[in-house]
């Protein structure tokens, strides 16, 4: 579909002379089409190459790509943008820049954040850059606003709050004992009693966590999806890359947001859990007055029996009459 020679295609290899050339040309217009994006020689698929070669009736030798020059492929590249009217990134990459310090400032969740890019850099038309330069751009703003993050939770964390934190992650020095955070990470779901007693215990360790922290967090101010992104850190990260963090301030982020996320994932647990206990309760009465009106059926049916019976003796009495 994307290698279909269309009008735009035949506009395209106009005056292009070199097999190795037209092939190149066309290998990058459907990469085009296909991805917003442009890629180098040693990327391009040996079946798409045999594929071009059907499309357009030519033969490409074997060195295609050390045939098919960067600078060339270069000249085809900027030919593509202008035919399919679209923006050079080089060009727009200032205004790319802001934009992604903008969205950064909100907190948006990277990934979310980073296809949201995508789309908005097709819809405006603009090429594409490797998805590499994207990330190092976002990764940049990511650290200057997690820098200023950071400044903020220097400036405002207790001695009192920093000893709650480091509690978490801190070892006995007992083998079978493990760090608390350990603990904390397990939602279980369970509705066997032994299970939700430990889980009321792990949701009061939180709930005290968090009244401690609450100063902190309503100054941070954190978005839904930053809280999100250093909580699901937290929770993938083993303890001993967490201890091992250089820039304490950053552990204690990272540990408030996972606090203030818990906390609230804990509550939507055990409100589903109280639902579920109920339907699971109203169920068994369900089924026990089920077997009530069964186990009555018997006796229904004789004193069924035996109105039926009366009745009938007693129109045969009438008949005789």
């Amino acid at each position: 579909y994307y290698f279909k020679v269309d009008e735009t295609v035949m506009t395209l290899l106009q005056g292009v002379k070199e097999n190795h050339n037209k092939a190149g040309l066309l290998l990058q217009y459907g990469y085009f089409k296909a991805s917003g994006k442009f890629y180098t020689q040693n990327l391009f698929k040996p079946s798409d190459i045999k594929f071009i070669e059907k499309v357009i009736g030519v033969s490409v030798s074997k060195d295609f790509n050390k045939r098919y020059i960067d600078r060339t492929r270069q000249k085809h590249r900027l030919l593509i943008l202008e035919t399919c009217g679209y923006i050079e990134f080089t060009s727009a990459e200032t205004l790319f820049t802001q934009r992604v310090e903008n969205l950064v400032a909100q907190q948006m969740h990277p990934r979310k954040l980073f296809y949201l890019l995508i789309e908005e850099l097709r819809n405006k038309r603009i090429e594409i850059p490797s998805y590499d330069k994207i990330s190092r751009i976002v990764t940049e703003k990511f650290n200057i606003f997690e820098k200023s993050v950071l400044q903020e939770t220097v400036d405002i964390i207790t001695p009192t709050q920093r000893e709650a934190l480091d509690q978490l992650v801190c070892n006995t020095g007992e083998y079978y004992q493990r760090p608390l955070l350990t603990q904390l990470k397990s939602i279980n779901q369970s509705l066997r009693p032994r299970k939700i007693r430990h889980g009321m215990l792990n949701f009061l360790i939180i709930k005290k966590l968090f009244q401690e922290l609450q100063s902190v967090i309503k100054k941070l101010d954190l978005s839904v999806d930053a809280t999100k992104y250093y909580a699901g850190w937290i929770v993938k990260a083993k303890i001993t890359q967490i201890a091992d963090i250089v820039e304490p301030h950053k552990r204690y982020l990272y540990l408030v947001a996972f606090i203030d996320h818990y906390y609230k994932i804990w509550q939507d647990t055990l409100v589903d859990m109280l639902l579920r206990n109920v339907q699971q309760q109203l169920n068994n009465a369900n089924k026990k007055l089920d077997n009530v009106v069964k186990e009555k059926i018997p006796d229904k049916n004789k004193l069924t029996h035996s109105v039926l019976l009366g009745f009938d003796n007693t129109k045969s009495k009438v008949d005789l009459v």
